[in-house]
């Protein structure tokens, strides 16, 4: 058998990178999060972040920055969705968008990538886009519900906060 016989029957732009976000963590220098018509953004100051807006949020670092590598690696598409209108999508009208501010050297100006999400799809992934992108992708929710959140899910003890460990171990002896 030839091992092309083997090859599934996708088209070939399934093979492509998915990568929507394409920098490295210490290259990003700004988040802003768009999310039931409530925004909030972190900005990097010298080697920590500070939230801007709403001012004086309260947020864990460690997952601020656990998100941003998420989204330097592993914030890419499930897969491509092919013939899906805008408004089957939900990307005529959002529900909302994730903006990373990127500054690759300290003496270039900054760019940014503003992805925009739509509607949950049929299997619960969502679709988005980066604006000025044709291509429609699908999103698994978890990934995005790691950025995409309001400014309650980003307090401290929020959802998506750690519950504390119980039982044996580390953090939970009796």
């Amino acid at each position: 058998r030839h091992p092309l016989d083997e090859m599934p029957d996708e088209p070939i732009e399934a093979y492509r990178d998915k990568t929507l976000v394409k920098a490295e963590i210490n290259q990003v220098t700004a988040l802003t999060v768009e999310k039931q018509g409530e925004t909030v953004t972190f900005e990097k100051q010298g080697r920590s972040w500070k939230a801007v807006k709403p001012a004086g949020l309260s947020f864990n670092q460690s997952r601020l920055i656990s998100t941003i590598r998420l989204l330097e690696g592993r914030f890419a598409a499930h897969r491509f969705a092919y013939k899906v209108s805008p408004a089957d999508s939900g990307l005529d009208k959002p529900q909302g968008r994730i903006v990373v501010t990127i500054k690759e050297k300290p003496d270039a100006p900054a760019r940014t990538v503003e992805i925009l999400v739509g509607k949950a799809g049929k299997r619960g992934d969502f679709h988005a886009k980066v604006k000025g992108d044709a291509q429609v992708v699908l999103i698994r929710r978890w990934v995005l519900n790691r950025v995409w959140r309001t400014s309650k899910e980003w307090e401290r003890g929020g959802r998506g906060a750690r519950a504390p460990r119980r039982g044996r171990g580390p953090g939970g002896l009796r």
